[in-house]
């Protein structure tokens, strides 16, 4: 794989139109990509929608992490993210929790 940022971008932006979603787990076991969050970043910079979810989840030896949840939005179309749909972050603005303009938190288990 090509480790440059922009093979990195790329190898995130293939796995998310072909699955849908990946953790940052799966980011480094399955890409090699040990910092995905920065490439995201860069990625939503570039105008991508993707959403971040937090989950909990174990890793191969049995240790608990909370770690990011990367969903692209629209997979067809490329649209830049609105400070009006995220907090500035390109975190998901939850409308129902103003408690957490944070991000929508959730549990592996709700999504």
């Amino acid at each position: 794989m090509d480790n440059s940022r922009e093979g990195q971008r790329l190898a995130i932006l293939n796995y998310l139109h072909e699955h849908g979603s990946l953790t940052t787990l799966q980011a480094r076991d399955e890409l090699g990509i040990m910092s995905p969050a920065s490439r995201v970043l860069e990625l939503r910079e570039q105008g991508h929608r993707i959403i971040t979810h937090w989950t909990t989840s174990e890793d191969r030896t049995g240790t608990k992490h909370r770690e990011g949840k990367y969903v692209l939005f629209n997979r067809d179309k490329k649209a830049p993210t609105t400070s009006d749909q995220t907090n500035g972050k390109g975190f998901a603005i939850s409308i129902n929790d103003n408690n957490r303009a944070g991000g929508i938190r959730q549990s592996s288990s709700e999504i």
